[in-house]
């Protein structure tokens, strides 16, 4: 049972990468529901929000993935080089 609902992870991961700036285009995010290899920690579930980065077309990366963990809701962004 999910503790975090796919909308609350979500706006989550955003209040998380806009405090971060991250130069994200403004498209609703996506969010897929893992059970268990997650980045950080084995064994962990949680949302992986996905969001598309505003950047030139060819760019790499182009997407930010941030983990939104069960069942604190504690939350993983990348660094962004």
């Amino acid at each position: 049972m999910n503790t975090i609902s796919e909308v609350e992870a979500i706006r989550i991961a955003v209040e998380e990468v806009t405090r971060l700036k991250s130069n994200i285009k403004p498209d609703e995010p996506k969010a897929i529901y893992k059970q268990r290899h997650m980045r950080l920690g084995k064994n962990r579930s949680g949302w992986l929000v996905i969001f598309q980065l505003d950047v030139p077309p060819g760019f790499v990366p182009d997407r930010l993935y941030v983990e939104v963990y069960e069942s604190n809701g504690e939350v993983y962004v990348p660094e962004i080089l």
